[in-house]
């Protein structure tokens, strides 16, 4: 309950200014999310109204600054999971125990008492909005077959996809984002789970008729060629940089693009060669001409992240699983 409503709940006085700032300047940006503490929850629940409103909200940061001087954290706790509302007119761990479980909380095992049953989750019904966070061409890859897929069990689902521009894992900590796709490495939060979805290469797109599309491939020949590069920050190092580097050789770069989509539209349009992630991006260079990149690059794992919050949230289990799917079924796109 921690992990998933407050995670600074030990650490902080009541109110945790940093996650209000930030929920404020999301919403500004048309991004709705809460702010509360399970304190302010406490507050809210207790003595005020159910509908968001900056009134209430005003009126809450005060009784809650009130509360934490009077009551310690594991009475703020056990309070809150006494009243919180565990589903439609479920009020309290004890009733959501009774209800899912058909036993009292105190005799739940640790398994049961993360999870809800499978077979509570009625697709039919499901009337939710999930946010997913990808970078470029996986939504012209993927999001169609996935569309399809979600709407055929779960019509009332929707799906909001969102560009991703970073590999700040705080939007999925904060609750902004349901899943994001990405390549792990130390830029992601420790505790963001993840399952692979696909393998994936670089490769090299040339327009149809490109003087490269004929011919061997060697490295200095590509390395001459004029290229645009993809950079979604100054002096970014690619891997095809640091393979280039162990050859003695740099890349000709007389173009710079902040994604794939526009690197590709040049490349189509021009003599620049673009290097790309051939599964990623497969449908936005169609008709395009491709090769494998005349050096020592290993291919990269694509994967499927979440909070650990989500871990027992059925509908998001099966929402993780209709993308595995489809990205299971893509086919790899041709040259």
């Amino acid at each position: 309950v921690i992990m998933s409503e407050d995670a600074r709940f030990c650490s902080h006085g009541g109110v945790d200014w940093k996650e209000i700032e930030q929920a404020f300047e999301q919403a500004q940006d048309g991004i709705a999310r809460g702010g509360s503490t399970i304190s302010m929850q406490v507050a809210k629940n207790l003595f005020l109204w159910p509908s968001k409103s900056y009134v209430r909200k005003a009126l809450e940061i005060p009784e809650t600054l009130a509360m934490e001087a009077l009551w310690d954290k594991r009475r703020m706790l056990e309070i809150y999971l006494n009243i919180a509302e565990w589903g439609p007119g479920i009020f309290g761990a004890e009733a959501a125990a009774q209800y899912h479980f058909r036993k009292p909380a105190i005799r739940l095992t640790e398994a049961e008492a993360a999870l809800r049953p499978a077979d509570k989750l009625d697709l039919a019904r499901l009337d939710r909005t999930f946010t997913m966070r990808s970078s470029e061409g996986f939504v012209e890859n993927f999001g169609a077959a996935l569309l399809a897929r979600v709407a055929k069990e779960a019509p009332d689902v929707r799906m909001h996809f969102m560009h991703k521009l970073d590999k700040d894992s705080g939007p999925m900590r904060h609750g902004v984002v349901d899943l994001e796709t990405g390549v792990v490495d130390e830029a992601i939060g420790p505790e963001v789970r993840a399952q692979a979805l696909f393998r994936d290469r670089h490769v090299g797109v040339v327009r149809a008729g490109h003087p490269l599309a004929k011919g061997a491939m060697t490295a200095a020949r590509f390395a001459a060629a004029r290229h645009v590069h993809v950079s979604r920050r100054d002096n970014d190092k690619t891997p095809v940089e640091e393979a280039m580097a162990k050859v003695g050789l740099t890349r000709n770069v007389t173009t710079i693009v902040g994604g794939f989509a526009a690197a590709l539209a040049l490349a189509r349009a021009t003599d620049l060669v673009a290097c790309v992630h051939e599964r990623h991006t497969g449908i936005l260079y169609a008709g395009m001409h491709s090769f494998d990149l005349p050096l020592d690059m290993a291919p990269f794992t694509v994967s499927l992240l979440w909070h650990p919050r989500f871990d027992g949230d059925m509908a998001h289990r099966w929402l993780r699983a209709c993308v595995r799917e489809v990205c299971g079924a893509r086919d790899l796109q041709g040259s």
